[in-house]
């Protein structure tokens, strides 16, 4: 089953989110851009894309400036604001006034922060929770499949509000946030060229950026998509030819290689 796109739902999605990791995390405010509106797309605290670019009028923008998208990094054991600070190479200082952290303030596993750097910089970081390993089955959810066809072509996930659903492939994740009619989705660009989209999220536990491996949790299901029962709508999609890929047919052949 492969289908030529019917739709600008994605096609719109990634127009958007893409680009920021073809310009090195940054964004080009265009005519009629509001940081609120920017914040929005690139699902980061409106007071966070504020802090990290130094605005000290968020409501005055102007067209042609370059604004920096901040990484948003996962706090993993034996982080502190210090360590950050060196590992990184970015100011203490920075870190503390874009998170609104006190000094001696102590890190949590786990505990999301905002990182002055580019929004596309490759760290080596540790992810949580990652999938037993006697689940290697690599699906995004362990529920009923069943094939979905329409202007978006994909797998529909039966599960139930709040399980968690895990990557199938390593990759970054170039959208993390809410989209008309499918609650919170995910899109991650994999090594191998192709995206690979979750849709029909609550809560997300990953974000714009953060690089992650199969196995890794990326939210927990929701019931928006389908009012009436959780389900997941899992898409793979090959940007080069634009067309919807079989979940079926290409996860199959992932794990023969």
């Amino acid at each position: 089953m492969k289908t030529v796109i019917g739709s600008a739902f994605l096609l719109s999605l990634l127009l958007l989110a893409l680009p920021l990791f073809a310009d090195e995390g940054y964004y080009q405010v265009k005519k009629g851009d509001t940081l609120l509106k920017i914040a929005r797309a690139y699902n980061v605290p409106v007071e966070v894309l504020a802090e990290v670019n130094n605005l000290k009028d968020p409501g005055q923008i102007s067209e042609g400036k370059r604004l920096l998208i901040p990484l948003l990094y996962t706090v993993k054991k034996d982080d502190t604001l210090y360590s950050l600070s060196r590992q990184f190479k970015v100011s203490l200082s920075d870190i503390q006034r874009i998170n609104k952290l006190g000094k001696d303030q102590i890190l949590k596993i786990g505990q999301k922060i905002y990182l002055p750097l580019p929004a596309n910089t490759n760290l080596q970081v540790e992810q949580t929770p990652k999938l037993p390993e006697a689940f290697q089955v690599f699906w995004p959810h362990t529920g009923e499949r069943e094939i979905y066809k329409g202007k978006i072509s994909g797998v529909l996930i039966k599960g139930s509000k709040g399980d968690l659903i895990y990557s199938v492939s390593s990759g970054r994740v170039v959208w993390a946030g809410p989209y008309r009619g499918f609650g919170q989705i995910i899109l991650i660009s994999a090594a191998n060229g192709l995206i690979y989209g979750y849709l029909g999220n609550d809560e997300l536990l990953v974000g714009m950026g953060e690089q992650v491996e199969a196995g890794t949790a990326l939210a927990r299901l929701g019931s928006f998509f389908h009012p009436q029962e959780a389900k997941l709508l899992f898409i793979i999609y090959n940007p080069l030819t634009r067309l919807y890929l079989d979940p079926e047919k290409t996860m199959s052949q992932d794990h023969k290689d």
